[in-house]
């Protein structure tokens, strides 16, 4: 499976066995890293929680069970050590064990007190140990699938192209006006599997047997393979018509259904038919999530009603400003691919400025966050109070930054980026491998 190669003439660099673990680690992902699978979006060049992200949303439509597996990396404590060691055996030549059994152990005895970081070998080791559950995950499915996936609203497409069939075939009562629906294919099977880090989520098409058979086997082949003891309930399994999923801080859900009237004309006379849409994939944001992070930091109560955080009581009102709208930026950075991001920035938006415009009446002794507005404006970019000795608005305000000016962004709605809805391509790689055309 694996070449053997040598991680000291990657990149051209030698291996000194003196300098340690933490300089070879760059070159042991090289070696690595062309062998894990699409699926695998933790730690790797080109890949991030987006195109995780992206490939939920391209293959998990239809998905009827959800299997979430999260923290994996708690229980790498009692991994097996030689297990790990076989797993890079084939990587690397055997004088470098003893230095990769080292640095193994260091890292799988730290990772649950530290977590997965990537200042060691623990990404690298994370990702090397779980693709075993890649392609455990991948022969599954291989197995399982079967059946045709039928396209998206099929009844629709019979409407419009096929309606004089419809109007002989269908309507026997000209008052009645039938509901078309998707011809279900009871024979379909499909496993869709993605992972991020130490976390992974296994979508089923089929009934819930099959969804607890797929965990049962994860389980086992974790055991049996890796050492790794689970609980079947640390591992659960959701139905996806009436439950949000968690997954890298979106829940995963559904559209509704819903009822569309198609009116066609045949005859001279017109029928109305009632097609039933099925509701396709969607991630949303975890909201209580993010308001009981913003809880934890002074901003609001839990209820999410904004509170004065005075831990920006003493700093100049630029250094607060600007704070404040680095958290909004990196939240509507992060939730660009929700479907829910318009509504969800304007409410943190709404939360942050009000905690700081309350923090600020107390400050200015204002008494009140409307002469806040009064003063800084909608965005509290001008400044609330100036020094009456030098008569200069920069005195207190400070200097602004020529890229991010202090203002709170996103005052108003039209101001929101629109999310971004696109699938990842059915043949998309990273830019590191896309293959370049040489003319």
């Amino acid at each position: 499976m694996f070449k053997n190669v040598s991680i000291g003439m990657v990149a051209g660099v030698m291996y000194n066995p003196t300098t340690g673990l933490q300089s070879t680690v760059a070159q042991w992902e090289a070696v690595c890293d062309h062998y894990f699978l699409p699926c695998s979006h933790g730690f790797r060049k080109g890949y991030s929680q987006q195109t995780c992200l992206k490939q939920i949303r391209r293959d998990f439509g239809g998905t009827i069970w959800y299997i979430e597996g999260k923290k994996l990396a708690k229980l790498f404590g009692s991994i097996d050590l030689r297990a790990v060691l076989r797993l890079l055996q084939q990587k690397i030549r055997a004088e470098d064990l003893d230095v990769v059994y080292n640095g193994v152990r260091i890292s799988l005895l730290e990772s649950p007190k530290k977590g997965i970081t990537k200042d060691g070998f623990a990404p690298l080791g994370c990702n090397v140990v779980l693709h075993e559950l890649d392609q455990f995950v991948m022969r599954l499915k291989r197995i399982v699938d079967r059946g045709t996936r039928m396209p998206m609203s099929p009844a629709l497409k019979v409407v419009n192209t096929n309606s004089a069939a419809l109007d002989t075939e269908l309507i026997t009562n000209p008052r009645e006006r039938p509901i078309l629906r998707d011809p279900p294919d009871h024979f379909l099977r499909r496993i869709n599997y993605s992972r991020f880090a130490d976390g992974f989520l296994i979508g089923v098409i089929g009934p819930r047997n099959l969804a607890v058979k797929i965990r049962d086997l994860v389980i086992k082949f974790l055991q049996v393979r890796l050492k790794l003891k689970l609980d079947p309930d640390n591992i659960p399994i959701s139905r996806a018509f009436d439950t949000k999923v968690p997954f890298l801080g979106y829940l995963i859900s559904r559209h509704p259904d819903r009822i569309q009237k198609v009116v066609l004309r045949h005859a001279g006379k017109c029928r109305t038919f009632r097609v039933h849409m099925s509701g396709g994939l969607c991630l949303l944001v975890d909201t209580q999530t993010v308001i009981r992070r913003l809880a934890e930091k002074g901003f609001c109560d839990k209820a999410g009603n904004p509170k004065p955080n005075f831990r920006y009581y003493q700093y100049p009102q630029a250094r607060s400003v600007a704070a404040v709208a680095s958290i909004i930026r990196g939240l509507a950075d992060y939730y660009h691919l929700a479907n829910s991001k318009l509504r969800f920035i304007s409410r943190v938006t709404y939360v942050l400025r009000s905690s700081l415009a309350k923090t600020y009446a107390a400050k200015f002794k204002l008494r009140s966050s409307a002469k806040v507005y009064k003063r800084g404006g909608r965005d509290l970019s001008k400044p609330i109070k100036v020094n009456k000795d030098s008569g200069s608005k920069t005195h207190l305000f400070g200097e602004r930054n020529s890229r991010y000016p202090a203002a709170i962004p996103y005052t108003r709605s039209r101001q929101i980026p629109r999310p971004d809805t696109k699938k990842l391509g059915k043949d998309w790689l990273p830019r590191r491998r896309r293959p370049v055309s040489r003319s």
